[in-house]
């Protein structure tokens, strides 16, 4: 049987965050961090702390210094973004890593792919790692993250499977909104404008409706079957272009 896990208060959990109750309380409420409620009272585990942390969006994500490409003065453009990846990238397996999280969480990826996808002056190193871990309300979710750069990997986006997908291999990645929107870390929802980066060669969908669970998003995503590197790859530097670190 397994341990039960443990339980946080709301002040607990802006403690060891170092943010206000407020802060945390939001992120309850918006869903991003994992919690329940007793009452009127918010609870949290430590398990969905580290979960939170180690999101991909939810901490500092590099600077070219880091090793994010190999950079030069001129910055990539979404158009660059599709052209580039029009004809399809030359992706090649590689050996399996491990990508250490916030808190020292270091989380195995066995199987990953590489491509250099040239960006004008620029070329940019794309690795996808898949790795299945726990993920709403699924002991063994299939998991792919988009890392930009190269030698140090930069997390840009993750793709979570569907429930069904030994059968499909499909799977979905929410669609944040760029801070030019006014969204931050806002996801794009259902009715909105979907942005001009995402209106041409993606598959769009309700992540919730393919990716079911608690917690699980009724948000946009990106559809992509495990296969589709391109889309994922896609997807990823968008992100990264939005973030300003191509």
């Amino acid at each position: 049987m397994d341990p039960f896990p443990e339980i946080l208060p709301v002040e607990e959990a802006a403690r060891l965050l170092k943010a206000s109750v407020e802060a945390v309380a939001a992120e309850l409420q918006s869903g991003r961090l994992r919690g329940f409620r007793v009452g009127n009272e918010w609870r949290t585990t430590e398990q969905a702390l580290r979960e939170f942390i180690g999101h991909p969006d939810n901490h500092p994500l590099g600077t070219p210094e880091q090793g994010v490409g190999s950079m030069s003065h001129e910055r990539a453009t979404n158009a660059g973004v599709r052209a580039a990846m029009s004809g399809g990238a030359a992706w090649a397996r590689v050996s399996g890593f491990e990508y250490t999280w916030p808190l020292n969480v270091i989380e195995a990826f066995p199987e990953a792919y590489r491509a250099q996808v040239p960006l004008g002056s620029q070329v940019v190193t794309v690795t996808i790692g898949f790795t299945d871990r726990e993920a709403v309300g699924m002991k063994d979710r299939r998991r792919a993250v988009v890392f930009i750069g190269s030698p140090n990997l930069v997390p840009a986006v993750e793709f979570s499977g569907a429930n069904d997908f030994d059968k499909t291999g499909l799977m979905a990645s929410v669609i944040k909104l760029p801070r030019r929107s006014g969204g931050g870390h806002q996801h794009l929802r259902p009715g909105q404008a979907i942005p001009a980066e995402y209106t041409n060669g993606f598959r769009l969908g309700i992540y919730s409706d393919v990716v079911r669970g608690p917690y699980a998003a009724g948000s946009m995503a990106v559809y992509a079957t495990k296969d589709e590197l391109d889309a994922m790859a896609r997807h990823g530097l968008i992100r990264a272009l939005w973030k300003g670190w191509i």
